[in-house]
């Protein structure tokens, strides 16, 4: 796909170029040049409608012993990952010393009733009121930060 969309740029920049040096010269110039472009724009595109088999790129694919909770469960746990990596991001923390728990989460919706974001060892020297705000303001659920030293 990138191949093709550089094929594009250099195309439109092809035309533009010629364009801007047949300008003034009259519409027919610019109505078969117009013509010329989409043709060339569309051509690939409609080869690869035509190519398409029913498989999308990227397709997740979930094996068959895994169970509805089983999904739930990965859901539930990469939300949570997601805040930590926001959380180590954001205050530049150690990930080893945040961990994240969900109570009421609700994945449909992708947030939880309470979020407990635990900071121990580095981490628990940081400001825990801004954690508290930062989480707070992601609006995915109400935060509570509990320092754990030792």
């Amino acid at each position: 796909m990138s191949g093709y969309a550089i094929s594009l740029f250099l195309i439109c920049l092809t035309v533009g170029v010629f364009l801007s040096l047949c300008y003034g010269r009259g519409g027919g110039e610019s109505l078969a040049l117009g013509i010329i472009l989409l043709s060339v724009i569309i051509t690939p595109l409609a080869d690869g409608l035509i190519d398409f088999d029913g498989e999308i790129p990227g397709k997740i694919e979930i094996p068959d012993g895994i169970g509805q909770e089983g999904i739930d469960s990965v859901i539930e746990e990469a939300f949570a990952d997601g805040i930590c990596r926001a959380v180590e991001e954001k205050f530049s923390l150690d990930r080893e010393n945040i961990r994240v728990r969900l109570y009421g989460f609700d994945k449909d919706s992708l947030t939880a009733d309470r979020i407990r974001v635990i900071l121990s060892g580095g981490a628990a020297l940081a400001d825990y009121k801004a954690v508290e705000k930062y989480v707070d303001g992601l609006g995915v659920g109400d935060c509570d930060v509990e320092i754990e030293l030792g």
